[in-house]
C-alpha cells in the first residue's frame, strides 16, 4: 500500500484523521485552511493543528510563531519562564524564547513578580536587612558571647565550644555533629517573611569537614534545637554547603520543605524533595570565598535559586516553593540541621542578608566592594498598611533602627499633622503602630513617620 496516495507528502493516515483534509486530493496540502499563516503541509511539520489558527491558545497565531517569533506553536511557554508565549510578545515585550531576556541571572518571570525590568540588565538593588561582620573584641568567643547585627538588631549568639574571635573574624572548630563545637545561632524569623532574599558570606575553609555548612537556615525533627547535639532528620532547610561530604571541590546549595509550618504564609507542597543547584568548583583550604545565594520567589508560589561564587553566576533552578515555606527556627551559621552532619572548621568574615534578588551585575559588585564595604541600612520608609473598615483602624509598619525613638503623626489634609504618638520606641528592624477609633466623615486620611533626635 502507499503511504502517501496522491503524493502530497501528508501521509494518508494524517489526512484521514485531520478534519477538512482529503488523502485523494494533492492540492489540500498548500491550503491554509484557518488562515494562519501556515499551510497544512508546513502544519504537519510544525506538529500544529490545521484547523486551529492558534494551536496552542497563548495569543499568537501558529504562522506568527514559526515564521515571525521563532517560537513552537505547540507550547503556550516555549522558553518555559511561566509567561505565555503571546504575554512576552505583546504585553511584557520579552523574547518568548530566553526566559531571560536580559541575561542578568533572574527569569523573566521572576523579575516581573518582583517589579523589576525584565529588559535591563543593570544591577539590582536589594535592601540590606542584616549584616554581621564579626568584629567583636580578639580573644576566646565562649558559648553566650554576642555576634552583633550591625543594621538590624537582630543579634545572635554563640553557642558550643572552641570559638574565637580576631576582631575582623570569628572562628570555629570545627567537629561531629553530635559534638558540642561551636556555630552562630541566629535569631528565629529572618527568612521566611521574605519571598525574595539573597544571603552573603566570605568565608575561609580551614578543615574540610564532612557536609559542613556556611548557613543552614530551617527546622530538624521536633523544631526548634537550642543547644548543641541532637537535631535528628533537618525538615524544612535552606543551605550552603561548601562541601559535599569532604570534598572541597563540590557544593551544595538547596532547599528543602518537609516541614508542614510555614511562618511566611507559603504554600508550597510539602514533599521533602531536595531542590537542589550543585556546583563543581576548584576550591583550596585558608583560601577565602565568597558567596551570594539568592532565592527569588515568582508568582505561582515557586521561585529560582541562584548561586554566585566570587561574583559569578554558577548557575540557576526554579523551585517548586519558596523562602516564606520555610519554618526557620534553626538559623545557623556553621551547623547542619542534621545531626549527622559536621561542623564547620574555619572562618567568617561577614554574613549578610538581603531582602530582594542580586543579579549577576550586583553580585559581582559587591563581590568587588569586598566584606567592609559601606552598605547603610534600609531605607526609612512606610513598609506594610492595613485598615480595618469595621474596627476603625489602621495598623502600619516601617523600617526602623534599633534603640531610636519615633512621632506618629496623623492628618486628614496635608497641611495639618496632629500628633498621635510621640513616644514610641523601636522594636528592632521593623516597627508597627495601630491608630484604633479613626473619625468617622474624613474621606482622606494620611500618616507620617518622624524618628526623633
Amino acid at each position: 500500500t502507499d503511504p502517501d496516495s496522491d503524493d502530497d507528502l501528508l501521509p494518508d493516515g494524517y489526512e484521514v484523521v485531520t478534519p477538512n483534509l482529503d488523502p485523494n486530493d494533492p492540492g489540500d496540502a498548500a491550503l491554509d485552511l484557518e488562515p494562519d499563516g501556515l499551510d497544512n503541509l508546513a502544519e504537519f511539520g510544525a506538529g500544529s493543528d490545521p484547523n486551529a489558527a492558534d494551536t496552542d491558545l497563548d495569543g499568537l497565531n501558529d504562522g506568527d510563531e514559526v515564521n515571525t517569533h521563532l517560537t513552537n506553536p505547540t507550547l503556550p511557554d516555549t522558553d518555559g519562564d511561566t509567561l505565555a508565549d503571546g504575554t512576552e510578545v505583546t504585553t511584557t515585550g520579552t523574547s518568548p524564547i530566553l526566559a531571560d531576556t536580559d541575561s542578568d541571572g533572574l527569569r523573566d518571570n521572576i523579575e516581573i513578580h518582583n517589579l523589576l525590568d525584565p529588559n535591563d540588565a543593570g544591577a539590582t538593588l536589594p535592601v540590606p536587612l542584616h549584616r554581621y561582620s564579626f568584629s567583636e573584641t580578639a580573644g576566646a568567643a565562649a558559648a553566650g558571647a554576642g555576634v552583633a547585627d550591625l543594621i538590624g538588631g537582630a543579634n545572635g549568639v554563640v553557642v558550643g565550644d572552641g570559638a574565637n574571635f580576631t576582631g575582623t573574624e570569628v572562628g570555629l572548630p570545627g567537629g561531629a555533629g553530635a559534638s558540642t563545637a561551636a556555630y552562630i545561632d541566629l535569631p528565629n524569623g529572618l527568612l521566611s517573611p521574605h519571598q525574595t532574599v539573597t544571603f552573603e558570606a566570605w568565608f575561609t575553609i580551614t578543615g574540610a569537614q564532612a557536609w559542613g555548612r556556611v548557613w543552614d537556615f530551617g527546622s530538624s525533627v521536633g523544631g526548634e534545637v537550642t543547644g548543641s547535639g541532637g537535631g535528628g532528620e533537618g525538615q524544612d532547610y535552606f543551605v550552603y554547603a561548601p562541601t559535599q561530604g569532604t570534598d572541597i571541590n563540590l557544593q551544595r546549595y538547596t532547599a528543602r520543605n518537609l516541614d508542614a509550618a510555614a511562618p511566611g504564609g507559603g504554600m508550597g507542597p510539602v514533599d521533602g524533595d531536595e531542590e537542589a543547584q550543585d556546583s563543581a568548583l576548584p576550591s583550596a583550604l585558608f583560601q577565602q570565598y565568597h558567596v551570594a545565594g539568592v532565592w527569588a520567589a515568582s508568582a505561582n508560589g515557586g521561585g529560582q535559586l541562584t548561586i554566585y561564587r566570587d561574583g559569578v553566576n554558577q548557575g540557576s533552578r526554579t523551585t517548586t516553593f519558596n523562602a516564606t515555606d520555610i519554618n526557620d527556627v534553626n538559623n545557623w551559621l556553621g551547623r547542619s540541621n542534621w545531626t549527622g552532619d559536621s561542623y564547620f572548621q574555619g572562618s567568617f568574615n561577614e554574613f549578610r542578608i538581603y531582602e530582594g534578588a542580586m543579579n549577576n551585575a550586583a553580585a559581582a559588585a559587591s563581590f568587588s566592594a569586598g566584606p567592609d564595604a559601606d552598605l547603610g541600612g534600609a531605607p526609612f520608609r512606610i513598609t506594610d498598611f492595613a485598615f480595618d473598615p469595621l474596627l476603625r483602624s489602621a495598623t502600619f509598619t516601617w523600617n526602623s533602627v534599633p534603640g531610636a525613638l519615633y512621632a506618629i503623626d496623623a492628618s486628614g489634609e496635608p497641611l495639618f499633622w496632629n500628633e498621635l504618638n510621640d513616644g514610641v520606641m523601636s522594636q528592632g528592624s521593623e516597627t508597627s503602630y495601630t491608630e484604633t477609633d479613626i473619625p468617622l466623615g474624613e474621606a482622606i486620611r494620611l500618616y507620617r513617620v518622624r524618628r526623633l533626635p
